[in-house]
């Protein structure tokens, strides 16, 4: 039997050997460094992760997404772009990214060649294991990066704007918008063009479940920023279900077209708070719709143009088969039917208009997505009104090409936390903004700027088709002394001088916990001349250690509000579970105590039932 299984193993290593073209390279660590990084080297064949691998990623619309790379290579070596074709290196290492790279170290049997300009997928080893027929998994991972590659080879690397993360409902700046965008509706068409209808059908329950169990921490979250006193306890555990809301937006919200609306906003006064929450975009404003301006910044908006312009008649409309002959060997034989089927027919339609109308690797003034749309009108004239009206089904407004150009300044009296899932630091003093395409949240955190002046500069900057310099805000008539005086504090932008250092994972605990030890000391104090004017009534003398033992329950409580919250959406009960568990101890411990005893107990319980405030 063990002979047999050998056997089997040996013909699919064999089988697999034949199959994988030279277009394809898998690499692991070798085990050493140069210059600082870790050198790769290519997996061998033997390796049992290799036929893995490859059995796990040549299937579905991931194989797809590999034609698709190996026919842009093609295209750029006919173009003249490049001299030979690169093949696509996916590395499995340990470091925890899955996502595309560029530059890497490569072992070979001649030593070491560094490779500083070729991309690369670096995926974590673990990813082999995990099930494909998952929301977020592999299956929808792999088509992204490698659209993030497609992209970057055809159009130039992205230069971003904005030091902030970047979400599916978030306005950053249009180049990340259009890049991150572009990548992301890899991910829903993985999902439409599944084959296996077993796995199609799995992921889309898996998107369902997410659906019915994410609305509690929703709520749960803008209870925390729009009600006073709470802990802000679905703050804390937005690392845990965020990426769940993250990866069921790329779908839901593509499908029943709510990337159309804005985000709601908060009622809280802090207007970086505001900012912060506006950012999260946890869910959308249903009485707005989006303005161009904020349309064309907005990735989710992008992501579900290119979903619909797949999903369109448009890959129907046939060119003649010359046009398609810088997509494919030089040696092969034209197929038509079998190699330009209708989705990729599309596909190498957007690849074209990407590489000739499209850049990436500028900061200036353009807009990719306005680029694109006019490019795709010129090279396909015919197409025209359809890719138009695509974007108005995508982004709910007519397609307006005309745009005010963006006008990037600085707020460097900023309290302003960039990542959505550290909510509670570190906070940049420096702010960067779009005058042009801001909101009033955004102008009022501007010290001085009133919600008058806000709603002024907005109006006139409506009237005048946008601000050409702070010079010309400061000139409207009707600001306050104030607003004008913190509009001259702006500073032109400057990328160099913008920190966009990535936030250490420690972040999300050490900024937590001191947030919480704040909020707890200062809610302590009140509990504090509670507990000391309920003990002299009852002539209850404590001793002054049980007041420090009390913050310190009080503060632990709180960090099991965070843990239950975090484990499940029936947080309330699971707290009060503990609490009971924890009364019972009390009561073992100190029923011979008589006043005592009932006195801790009811304090337990009141500041138990104090949190559950935070907790609903």
């Amino acid at each position: 039997m063990n002979k047999h299984l050998l056997l089997i193993f040996i013909c699919l290593i064999a089988l697999a050997s034949n199959a994988q073209t030279s277009d394809l390279v898998f690499l692991i660590p070798a085990g050493e460094k140069y210059e600082g990084q870790d050198v790769l080297k290519e997996m061998e064949r033997i390796d049992p992760d290799y036929f893995k691998a490859y059995n796990q990623l040549m299937r579905g619309f991931m194989a797809e997404s590999f034609s698709l790379y190996d026919l842009m290579q093609n295209y750029r070596v006919h173009q003249g772009k490049i001299s030979e074709k690169e093949p696509l290196y996916i590395a499995f290492t340990q470091h925890g990214i899955n996502q595309a790279c560029r530059g890497f170290v490569l072992q070979t049997e001649n030593g070491i060649i560094k490779k500083d300009e070729t991309y690369y997928i670096d995926f974590d080893r673990d990813i082999l294991d995990e099930n494909p027929a998952k929301a977020g998994s592999i299956t929808q991972v792999l088509p992204q990066e490698i659209g993030r590659i497609i992209l970057s080879q055809l159009s130039g690397r992205v230069s971003q704007i904005v030091p902030k993360e970047h979400y599916f409902c978030t306005q950053t700046d249009r180049a990340t918008a259009f890049y991150e965008g572009f990548a992301e509706h890899f991910r829903f068409i993985s999902v439409q063009s599944e084959p296996d209808e077993r796995i199609k059908r799995t992921i889309q329950e898996d998107l369902r479940e997410i659906g019915v169990w994410l609305p509690k921490y929703i709520h749960g979250f803008r209870r925390d920023y729009n009600l006073k006193g709470r802990f802000g306890v679905f703050r804390a555990s937005a690392p845990v279900w965020y990426p769940k809301l993250e990866i069921m937006r790329n779908h839901t919200f593509i499908e029943g077209r709510l990337i159309q609306r804005p985000p709601q906003l908060s009622r809280n006064d802090d207007p970086w708070l505001q900012i912060l929450y506006k950012d999260a975009s946890v869910w959308p404003d249903i009485t707005r719709y989006r303005t161009m301006n904020n349309a064309v910044a907005t990735e989710g908006v992008i992501a579900t143009f290119f979903s619909y312009l797949i999903a369109s008649n448009a890959k129907k409309n046939y060119y003649p088969p010359l046009y398609y002959r810088d997509f494919l060997p030089d040696d092969s034989t034209f197929i038509f039917e079998r190699q330009i089927f209708p989705l990729r027919n599309e596909y190498l339609k957007i690849f074209t208009v990407l590489a000739k109308y499209v850049r990436m690797d500028v900061l200036d003034s353009r807009t990719q997505i306005i680029d694109f749309i006019e490019g795709y009108s010129k090279e396909f004239p015919d197409e025209a009104g359809l890719v138009k009206g695509i974007w108005r089904a995508a982004s709910g407004i007519d397609y307006q090409p005309d745009l005010p150009e963006p006008l990037w300044v600085v707020n460097n009296n900023a309290h302003f936390t960039p990542w959505v899932l550290s909510q509670f630091g570190p906070k940049l003093k420096t702010y960067p903004f779009d005058i042009n395409n801001c909101d009033s949240v955004e102008l009022i955190a501007v010290k001085g700027v009133t919600p008058t002046d806000a709603v002024e500069l907005i109006q006139y900057r409506n009237q005048k088709g946008g601000f050409q310099s702070l010079a010309q805000m400061a000139s409207i008539p009707k600001l306050s002394p104030s607003a004008r005086e913190g509009l001259a504090q702006l500073q032109p932008y400057q990328k160099e001088k913008i920190s966009t250092k990535n936030p250490s994972p420690s972040w999300f605990y050490t900024y937590t916990l001191w947030a919480f030890l704040k909020t707890a000391f200062l809610y302590f104090i009140v509990i504090g001349l509670i507990y000391f004017g309920v003990a002299q009534l009852l002539h209850y003398h404590p001793k002054p250690v049980q007041y420090l033992w009390n913050f310190l329950q009080f503060f632990l409580l709180s960090l099991l509000g965070i843990v239950c919250t975090a484990i499940t959406t029936r947080n309330i009960m699971l707290f009060m579970g503990f609490v009971l568990v924890i009364l019972a101890i009390q009561y073992v411990f100190r029923r011979k105590q008589g006043m005592a005893c009932w006195f801790e107990m009811g304090t337990t319980l009141f500041m138990s039932l104090l949190l559950v405030y935070s907790l609903y």
